[in-house]
């Protein structure tokens, strides 16, 4: 069985070599379930520290592509507030705004 997704990414979607893209989440996220499914059936204890290890490794990578990706809308912000005001007080307002 097979645990990489069927989509490849496309040139839009791959990112710099030290950021952590959505397709590495996602494998990353299909051995976590695939560790689960193994634990569940069995109740063996090294399978069940195998999916904790899994499960910490999955929600370290979230935590990192969120830092990242703030870090880089607070450097965009902090440059358009010095270049183009009218573009960052529109995004300001846009967060503002309840959905």
């Amino acid at each position: 069985m097979s645990i990489r997704p069927k989509k490849q990414p496309n040139a839009n979607e791959i990112q710099c070599a030290k950021r952590i893209t959505d397709y590495d989440i996602k494998i990353a996220v299909k051995e976590k379930k695939l560790a689960y499914r193994a634990c569940l059936g069995t109740g063996d204890v090294r399978k069940y520290t195998e999916y904790r290890g899994k499960q910490r490794i999955v929600k370290g990578m979230i935590k990192e592509s969120n830092e990242t990706m703030w870090t880089e809308f607070e450097e965009e912000l902090a440059k358009n507030f010095n270049e183009n005001q009218k573009l960052f007080y529109g995004k300001i307002m846009n967060m503002r705004k309840p959905r």
